[in-house]
């Protein structure tokens, strides 16, 4: 996904359910409200993650 689609994910922004952002280069929608939760962070489940990939 080209730079400039989606702002780059910032730890301590505020991102409600649908917010979407950038991060290495992949698009992630917010499942819910997150804030300092990367989208590639390390979750015990993928249903733990705020985050989903965009395909």
């Amino acid at each position: 996904m080209p730079a400039g689609t989606h702002p780059a994910w910032e730890a301590g922004a505020v991102y409600r359910a649908g917010a979407k952002v950038l991060h290495h280069r992949s698009g992630y929608p917010a499942k819910w409200w997150t804030q300092g939760e990367a989208p590639d962070g390390d979750y015990r489940t993928p249903w733990d993650n705020p985050w989903r990939l965009l395909d």
